[in-house]
């Protein structure tokens, strides 16, 4: 007769106990990576009145690969491997307060499958305790998107872009304790996909190879109507694209002091050279703006 009032009072006392056992935020994120293999780390918040050690599951990972970090002081974990992954029991009892999060990271192994040029994404979560907010995250490699006419499961999932790379999210909140996800994502590379290094690459090459022509292009499309000994001073102010003393003209090109002032006159003339005074002598540059004065044919030789 005695033992019924006991037992109330043993349930009465446990009741609290399991319903303070849940999760304010249970966060995953993948990280997939172009030669099929994947980091997930999840970020874990506990719940205020979070008793217990904290025990969960972890799909096909090894134990060399498992990090963990805490914002709380003595934070263990005891680590156990199973057939399918590993099994994690971590001591919690000094996380309080604002002072309630921890970290687990580890690579995935086995997670991604390729046929040809089709890949497919299947992972696993066993979320152990109640949690008020769930979101998982993963990133699929750059250059891939989700194959078309196929949908990724859970199909509550939604999908973006963080610019570089595709990242599909599950958002769930008040799951029960001990619900597991599974997700699955078919994908596939981009056609043509090109690399975002290479494009940079190729970008500064185009860049490049404007400026030299830009620079350039105006004087020699006048070669044609100058005379040979034009072509020949002009060529020697082109080979010193960011001006030349008329001394080295002179030297240069052979011609006399008198010669080389004259031709640098009728270029001047005609708006192909700018002549800057310096000191005793000028400094020749090419005119940037050839192309806006109509120039005449001097007579060929």
């Amino acid at each position: 007769m005695k033992i019924a009032p006991i037992l109330i009072v043993f349930f009465l006392l446990l009741t609290p106990l399991s319903l303070a056992q849940d999760l304010d935020f249970y966060i995953p994120t993948t990280h997939v990576f172009s030669d099929n293999s994947a980091q997930t780390e999840i970020s874990i918040t506990l719940g205020e009145n979070f008793t217990s050690p904290f025990r969960i599951d972890l799909f096909d990972i090894k134990i060399e690969t498992l990090e963990t970090e805490a914002t709380f002081r003595d934070f263990t974990c005891d680590q156990k491997e199973t057939a399918y992954g590993l099994y994690l029991e971590c001591d919690t009892f000094l996380a309080t307060g604002n002072y309630r999060s921890f970290t687990i990271k580890y690579d995935n192994t086995r997670i991604v499958k390729q046929d040809g040029t089709n890949y497919l994404l299947e992972q696993d979560f066993a979320i152990p305790y109640i949690a008020k907010t769930s979101i998982i995250k993963v990133f699929l490699p750059e250059g891939t998107v989700v194959r078309e006419n196929q949908h990724y499961l859970p199909s509550h999932g939604t999908s973006s872009s963080d610019g570089r790379r595709i990242v599909v999210i599950w958002r769930d909140n008040d799951l029960s304790a001990n619900s597991h996800i599974s997700i699955k994502i078919p994908y596939e590379p981009l056609p043509f996909s090109i690399p975002i290094e290479i494009i940079l690459v190729i970008v500064a090459l185009a860049a490049t190879v404007l400026y030299l022509l830009n620079k350039r292009r105006k004087s020699p499309l006048i070669m044609p109507i100058l005379k040979t000994d034009e072509k020949l001073v002009l060529k020697g102010v082109l080979n010193h694209g960011d001006g030349i003393n008329q001394k080295i003209l002179v030297r240069e090109s052979g011609y006399s002091k008198a010669k080389v002032s004259k031709v640098l006159k009728s270029l001047q003339d005609r708006g192909i050279v700018t002549l800057e005074r310096v000191g005793r002598s000028n400094k020749v540059y090419i005119n940037r703006d050839i192309g806006k004065k109509e120039q005449n044919n001097s007579g060929n030789n």
